[in-house]
């Protein structure tokens, strides 16, 4: 599913400001929406129409994507309430570190940042999304509040309009975070009325871009995916398990790790909407994906920084209580060093690949490149 034909098509509608052809190449990409398409576009204007501009933007989303993952893991384990020590205050960075490693060590992850692929693209605006919601956390103000919830709701759609699939992960991500801020008894007011917003601007983006799409060939997404296992194999059942110790994580100790902390820190973090928002967002990507038998490794990519940024608060908890648990510095930074140690050790093998691995990702088989170049430079549709 190679996107950048479909940004070329956006591309040559703006170059010839013609309208009517740039309403046409957005609503024909009816199977893959245009938001990527759109990237990859701007990129071609910047750059020139080949196969290095149509990737440069994604590892630019890479970057952003670690940067933003860092970012938020601080932010909310720094705001913890009474949880970091005032001469622990170094817990929040160890933690933001930690996410952070675990994605610039995840073999597919770095490995898609060298494709015009949309995960990548899912990825950056997932994590958009949580520092939104981050932000709202620490709003009072109701109106406020309002305006902060329609920008989330907007982003969600930015992510459907990317692939449906990660809408189907987003879209209950974020409406069921609200609604379990709290008991269900005790919803106010305000609650209901963000919800009202959300849901109000899921409505109307999707039913407008229902009515001016392909319908059909929408609905193909659904329906037209190959099947590759049956629905109730263990096969099916142990598919992403297996990908994420295997392709997301350097080593099965690491990814055991990663997930275990992941439970930690959504447990101890909960009351945070950007957490809440991860949980959900997971949550309902595994619902999805076991049912779905179109298996694939980078299906999986858009809801890894939600799990590394859980994992990283995960971390931060762990440390405090030992912290309280032992009164001994030395024994928290052995711990720390361990965890370390167990990174590097098994990174050591996967980046000593990691040059080849991109070489191949990034130029396939010459014949495809050769195609795609001839395509974009000689081909007027």
């Amino acid at each position: 599913a190679e996107h950048a034909v479909d940004g070329w098509q956006v591309y040559h509608s703006l170059i010839r400001f013609n309208l009517v052809d740039l309403f046409q190449a957005i609503t024909s990409q009816a199977f893959y929406p245009f938001i990527n398409s759109f990237v990859v576009a701007i990129a071609y204007l910047l750059a020139g129409a080949s196969v290095v501009s149509s990737r440069i933007p994604f590892v630019l989303f890479f970057a952003l994507t670690v940067f933003g993952l860092g970012w938020l893991t601080f932010r909310i384990a720094q705001r913890q309430e009474d949880a970091v020590n005032p001469s622990d205050q170094w817990f929040p960075w160890t933690g933001a570190i930690f996410a952070i490693a675990l994605a610039i060590t995840s073999p597919i992850f770095v490995t898609n940042a060298v494709l015009c692929m949309l995960e990548m693209t899912g990825a950056m605006l997932a994590v958009l999304l949580m520092l939104i919601g981050d932000q709202i956390d620490q709003i009072r103000h109701q109106r406020s509040r309002l305006i902060g919830m329609a920008i989330a709701a907007f982003v969600v759609m930015a992510i459907v309009l990317t692939k449906y699939s990660f809408g189907l992960f987003y879209i209950p991500g974020l409406l069921v975070a609200l609604v379990t801020a709290t008991k269900p008894g005790k919803l106010g007011r305000q609650v209901w009325l963000e919800t009202t917003v959300v849901l109000g601007i899921y409505a109307a983006v999707l039913l407008f871009w229902i009515l001016v799409t392909d319908r059909e060939t929408m609905w193909m997404f659904f329906t037209n995916h190959p099947s590759y296992v049956d629905v109730w194999s263990v096969e099916n059942f142990l598919y992403y398990p297996i990908v994420w110790l295997n392709e997301y994580s350097t080593k099965k100790p690491v990814g055991l790790l990663s997930l275990t902390f992941a439970v930690i820190g959504a447990v101890r973090y909960w009351k945070h909407l950007p957490v809440r928002v991860a949980v959900w967002s997971v949550l309902a990507a595994t619902v999805v994906l076991g049912i779905s038998t179109t298996n694939s490794q980078r299906h999986i990519l858009v809801i890894a920084p939600a799990i590394w940024m859980l994992a990283g608060l995960g971390l931060v908890q762990v440390l405090q209580w030992l912290g309280r648990r032992t009164q001994t510095r030395p024994f928290v930074v052995g711990t720390i060093g361990l965890i370390w140690a167990l990174l590097i050790v098994c990174a050591i093998e996967p980046a000593s690949q990691l040059q080849a691995r991109l070489i191949k990702v990034f130029e396939g088989l010459p014949v495809y490149a050769e195609m795609q170049e001839f395509g974009l430079q000689e081909v007027d549709l």
